[in-house]
């Protein structure tokens, strides 16, 4: 067995003790947990007590540590990860982010001896809630330090291996691009029915699951349905998940009188069932790596309105199962809804486009089967 230390994050715990969401990242590494000893890894996690996935990775059996990222300067958490890597006698550390996690990580794997993997979601470039001062900063601390030190960097989008080669500068034999991938057998496709949307019929239903944070564009969201319910479609909007801003969203939906048109479910351990609600996503975000949710939409057959960043052009294909349109550009975004709200056949069509990307590019199996020879080929040395 290949001992791993994985450390994966959560949100951090915001002063209004507002609920925390999940990330994507944190969501993928507790959906691989209880496959990882069929394929020969020995995971242990280092993960927040208080995170919401807890159970799952302890559900699968594996050794989960508590552990918190804290700043981005904890220095002290250099020594920590230092330290469990040789408590533990790891092989091979892996952290899939935030940079300032991937710098500690590495600086501790150093001082332990162990490679260290990284996987990289989004780039610092993309981190929209920094100014383009920090940005600069970051990006020059993460190219002269962490990328340097690490064994392997991966990438989850075709754009993102583009950038870390091209503008990072790292050599194509330390760098692997492994898409993100679901057990697709947990996500029934939708049964798209004709009926919704008309007079007195079930409202069309467009979702969105994301941790409810400033990147995400949730504003937009809200808008969106705000302005298709003012031309007069049944649309009910489906907002999945939980964070710092639910306060802030719920008041705007109270001032826009859009109590009848918007639904909070929270966090939910079982989003599947959330997708079989929806007629189709509506994916606001300014900043995104491959999206585990839209992946999720696409398993569940649903067609899907998305913003151009990170990899949204190797999940959607533009016409065929969705369209792609520039941030915050909300007339486009109400004119493919609507399209969408008017003809279920196109939606079930697109849907079924979608379930057919899925299947074709985003298993489980196969993000498995990468990870797994990725992980011995950082451990041994080969590149």
């Amino acid at each position: 067995m290949l001992r791993v230390l994985q450390i994966v994050i959560a949100p951090q715990v915001q002063q209004t003790g507002q609920p925390i969401g999940v990330t994507g990242p944190e969501r993928r590494a507790a959906n691989l947990a209880p496959y990882w000893r069929e394929y020969g890894i020995e995971p242990i996690v280092c993960y927040p007590q208080r995170g919401n996935l807890r159970k799952r990775f302890v559900g699968a059996g594996l050794k989960v540590v508590d552990f918190e990222i804290g700043s981005k300067l904890n220095l002290p958490a250099i020594t920590r990860i230092a330290t469990l890597a040789l408590k533990h006698s790891v092989q091979l550390i892996h952290t899939q982010g935030p940079p300032s996690l991937d710098m500690l990580a590495c600086l501790g794997g150093s001082y332990a001896g162990v490679p260290v993997v990284v996987t990289r979601p989004v780039m610092i470039e993309d981190q929209v809630t920094y100014s383009p001062t920090l940005r600069r900063l970051y990006s020059l601390v993460d190219r002269t330090t962490t990328l340097r030190l690490v064994r392997r960097v991966i990438a989850v989008s075709n754009k993102g291996y583009q950038h870390l080669r091209d503008y990072c500068g790292i050599e194509e034999r330390r760098l692997q691009r492994i898409y993100n991938g679901i057990n697709l057998c947990r996500f029934e496709v939708r049964q798209h029915n004709e009926n919704r949307g008309e007079t007195n019929r079930s409202p069309v239903v467009i979702g969105m699951v994301a941790q409810l944070f400033p990147p995400k564009s949730w504003p937009d969201f809200i808008d969106v349905i705000a302005r298709l319910r003012d031309q007069g479609h049944n649309v009910l909007g489906l907002i999945v998940g939980e964070g710092e801003l639910r306060k802030v969203l719920e008041a705007d939906v109270a001032n826009q009188g859009l109590h009848a048109n918007i639904e909070f479910t929270g966090f939910l351990e079982d989003v599947a069932k959330a997708y079989q609600r929806m007629d189709l996503l509506l994916f606001t975000t300014r900043r995104e790596g491959l999206s585990v949710a839209v992946i999720e939409a696409l398993a569940s057959g649903l067609p899907i309105v998305a913003t151009d960043v990170g990899g949204i052009h190797e999940q959607v294909d533009e016409g065929r199962n969705g369209h792609i349109v520039q941030v915050g550009d909300l007339d486009l975004m109400i004119q493919h809804c609507a399209r969408l709200i008017r003809d279920p056949a196109r939606r079930a069509a697109m849907g079924f486009a979608s379930r057919t990307i899925a299947v074709e590019r985003f298993s489980e199996h196969r993000m498995l089967e990468e990870y797994v020879s990725s992980y011995h080929d950082a451990a041994t040395g080969r590149w």
